[in-house]
């Protein structure tokens, strides 16, 4: 309990440096600030075990000061979406679907640098386990911009919502593997020629098996491998193959 006072006592501290230094700083800029300027410990960027990293409070002062002398210019939406994907790799999921939020919220759906945010804030959500969220984001651009380069991708992240969303038994588990199934045949009829129709196709193999399905898994595991042999997905579905071949169904079964 006595550590965990003084790491409190710490922190508080250098929220005070900070403030001192830059009073006009909100409690999320100051958050994002602590994070940014920490020495990352570890495995690179934020993780379960040393959070964003290291309290630095000379860097954290020194930016809270270079934020207060900066000029204020309203960042483009370009350079909204760079952060945001910048954050994403260093995985501050609420900071980068912050940056994601505000380009959507100028409402130009038009523009690509839009539906990529709208997809990469989806993204963020299903990487946070929100698999409603991203689910909703992901139907949104689909519908929207079908023809775009970001169509495609999220149609099949479609599938992939609904195959990871957890279920409350069987029988809700079974309907939610039928929605992804369901997905991702309508992906393939949608973009035949796209580059993920091999992913598309291990992940519906595997909601069929799921699904007690083995013979309709077997023909498109057969199917993809008469296509896309060549492929890296090739290893998972003939591994997939041999597994009901065996007379295992269940594709996550040991």
């Amino acid at each position: 309990l006595n550590r965990i006072w003084v790491i409190v006592w710490c922190v508080a501290g250098v929220v005070a440096l900070v403030c001192e230094a830059n009073p006009n700083l909100s409690v999320d800029q100051i958050r994002e600030l602590l994070e940014e300027t920490a020495t990352d410990l570890g495995d690179t960027g934020r993780d379960n075990e040393t959070g964003a990293g290291l309290i630095n409070a000379y860097k954290a002062v020194s930016r809270a000061k270079e934020m207060l002398t900066q000029a204020k210019v309203e960042k483009s939406p370009e350079d909204l979406l760079t952060e945001g994907q910048r954050m994403m790799v260093g995985n501050n999921l609420p900071a980068a679907n912050q940056r994601f939020m505000r380009i959507i919220h100028t409402g130009d759906f038009a523009n690509d640098t839009t539906l990529a945010a709208m997809y990469y804030l989806s993204e963020g959500y299903y990487r946070q386990g929100n698999f409603r969220g991203a689910l909703s984001g992901f139907a949104k651009l689909a519908e929207i911009s079908p023809k775009s380069a970001w169509g495609p991708k999220a149609a099949f992240q479609i599938g992939k919502c609904y195959k990871e969303t957890p279920a409350n038994g069987t029988a809700e588990a079974n309907l939610t593997f039928q929605k992804a199934d369901d997905a991702f045949t309508k992906f393939f009829q949608t973009y035949p020629d796209h580059e993920w129709v091999p992913l598309a196709a291990v992940e519906k193999a595997n909601c069929q098996a799921s699904l007690g399905r083995t013979a309709e898994a077997l023909i498109t595991l057969k199917m993809f491998m008469e296509r896309f042999s060549n492929r890296p997905e090739a290893v998972a579905a003939v591994e997939l193959m041999q597994r009901l071949e065996g007379g295992t169904a269940d594709p996550l079964a040991p």
